[in-house]
């Protein structure tokens, strides 16, 4: 559900950028790319040890997932996590706003926010009680009621 949501919402987003001055596409893609990676991160699962029912390996930390989401600028994506933990989620919306907003001119077109662990295909798809609706498809759902 979420790759389809992304797919419309990627073809709806081209077809409205064509309707903008150059300005204002710029402060558009860096607002909705901001705020697509806040609500994605906030609402990653951190792993909770109380809710599982074995015990945390030794030395758990969690915050895996949450840390690795990235963004990257006209496609170049890193294929290696970060290998950041964040419980909160400041330091990895913080790292990823850097990058948004230093994005200039044809590159502000080009956002692209991703998350390499193997199991984030599972969290998306509900498999965690904290996230039972996922991250990205719940988001863009949100995005499209706001950038109508």
């Amino acid at each position: 559900m979420a790759f389809t949501n992304l797919d419309n919402f990627n073809a709806d987003l081209r077809e409205f950028s064509n309707t903008l001055e150059t300005e204002e596409l710029n402060l558009f893609m860096r607002r909705l790319g901001l705020s697509l990676l806040r609500r994605v991160v906030l609402r990653t699962p951190v792993g909770n040890p109380d809710l599982w029912k074995s015990p945390p390996p030794k030395g758990y930390v969690g915050g895996r997932a949450r840390g690795n989401w990235q963004v990257a600028i006209n496609g170049q994506t890193n294929e290696e996590e970060t290998g950041q933990r964040d419980r909160n989620g400041g330091p990895t919306i913080g790292d990823g706003a850097a990058m948004i907003d230093g994005a200039t001119g044809a590159d502000v077109s080009s956002i692209h926010i991703f998350n390499n662990v193997p199991y984030i295909v599972p969290l998306e798809e509900g498999h965690s009680t904290q996230a039972p609706h996922g991250m990205l498809g719940l988001s863009i759902l949100e995005l499209r009621e706001e950038f109508p």
